[in-house]
């Protein structure tokens, strides 16, 4: 079974309580039940049974997605904490990797990405992988990798991670 890094624990706490506040919306139940229904979609497989139906309906398989050829790991190139990223520079990044586009009719490269290994207000120490570039062509990773580096701000002094719900409105 797929064992869940804390990323992932996070990524789905937050999914079930946007979730659960859309069911609680939709049916007029209580919060706590609409959570409890999400939970047990989730954990039955019905939701990733409706993604692939959702993927297959626009003629997407999977399976057949490239796997990357290539991961150039970035390292933390001092101890400290992570006060914030670049995010449009990293948006530029995926582009110049091949993971995004300038135009239309630009090829994207469906192995190529970035990889976070750590997030804002966590503690990283110098070499600790902080991102991986993912992708086929090394020379694009490699071209790309100290701008990378450079989104990242590594400060002397702990910083604190925004909320990601900062309030619900009834």
């Amino acid at each position: 079974k797929f064992k869940l890094s804390r990323f992932h624990e996070e990524t789905r706490h937050l999914s079930l309580i946007l979730s659960a506040h859309m069911v609680q919306l939709a049916k007029n139940i209580d919060f706590e039940t609409a959570l409890a229904q999400c939970e047990q979609v989730l954990t039955s497989g019905q939701a990733h049974q409706q993604f692939l139906r959702i993927c297959q309906a626009q003629g997407g398989l999977l399976e057949l997605l490239p796997k990357p050829k290539f991961a150039l790991d970035i390292l933390a190139p001092k101890s400290g904490w992570i006060q914030n990223f670049d995010t449009e520079k990293i948006g530029w990044i995926n582009v110049a990797i091949g993971a995004g586009r300038k135009k239309i009719n630009d090829q994207i490269e469906p192995s190529a990405g970035i990889q976070f290994h750590a997030k804002i207000g966590d503690h990283v120490e110098k070499g600790q992988t902080i991102f991986s570039l993912l992708g086929a062509d090394k020379t694009k990773l490699t071209s790309v990798s100290n701008t990378l580096l450079s989104t990242a701000t590594i400060v002397d002094e702990p910083t604190h991670c925004i909320d990601l719900i900062a309030e619900t409105l009834e």
